[in-house]
């Protein structure tokens, strides 16, 4: 899901800014940003069998995604999400959906079938991770936009092995926190960020500022402990 923000009420101490003149959350994710593939020194990652799914995973923006592979994140978005969105207070925007799927800032991870697999064709999308590394109200945060896994793929551990992912590369890239949105109407995503990630209602979701309206929580786990949201 988009990022939503909340600004916390808690004062945030001033900070020294570097030679360059940046602030050093700003230089972090100037660094992060600058890293083309975050699974280069994770080569763990790069592969999942289990279950009997098999798959190579790739790290790449999302300007480097083919029209095929754009198409397919699409479709499997749809598949999973739209009818969720038409409930919502929302509603389905297609268009800015797509564009929001693309823009310049937008990261994937990619889980593609290999041949070895029995639920699918070889190079058919069996999931993948919408991710960014943004400024969230001065903190150094990795935002998960989406985690999707095509029914077929589901539950064989593929959601959990994406997320380890992500925590690890917030860690490598010095992020504070992982962050991300999710719809109070969808108990099953719920109890899997929480229950099984171990993530938290953050202090910026409407829930926690005394909105209980909104249709949605926002959620995060701290992956530095010395320093995150002050």
């Amino acid at each position: 899901m988009p990022k939503k923000s909340k600004k916390s009420s808690k004062q945030k101490p001033a900070t020294k800014p570097s030679a360059s003149g940046l602030e050093p959350h700003e230089l972090a994710l100037a660094a992060a940003n600058a890293v083309d593939d975050v699974l280069a020194e994770l080569p763990t990652f790069s592969a999942f069998a289990r279950g009997g799914v098999a798959a190579r995973v790739r790290s790449l923006p999302a300007a480097q995604l083919s029209e095929a592979a754009r198409a397919a994140v699409v479709a499997l978005f749809e598949a999973n999400m739209r009818e969720q969105y038409e409930r919502s207070d929302w509603g389905y925007d297609a268009v800015g959906k797509a564009r929001e799927l693309f823009e310049p800032e937008a990261r994937y991870l990619v889980v593609e079938s290999t041949s070895d697999g029995d639920t699918s064709d070889a190079g058919e999308l069996l999931a993948f991770a919408h991710f960014r590394f943004v400024d969230d109200d001065g903190v150094e945060v990795l935002y998960v936009y989406e985690l999707q896994v095509a029914a077929r793929a589901q539950r064989r551990g593929l959601g959990k092995f994406l997320m380890a992912a992500l925590l690890l590369v917030a860690r490598r890239q010095r992020m504070k926190l992982v962050v991300l949105t999710v719809f109070k109407s969808n108990a099953a995503a719920l109890a899997f960020y929480q229950r099984t990630m171990g993530f938290a209602v953050d202090e910026t979701s409407p829930s926690a500022c005394g909105d209980a309206s909104a249709s949605y929580e926002i959620l995060s786990r701290v992956v530095d402990p010395s320093s995150a949201r002050q």
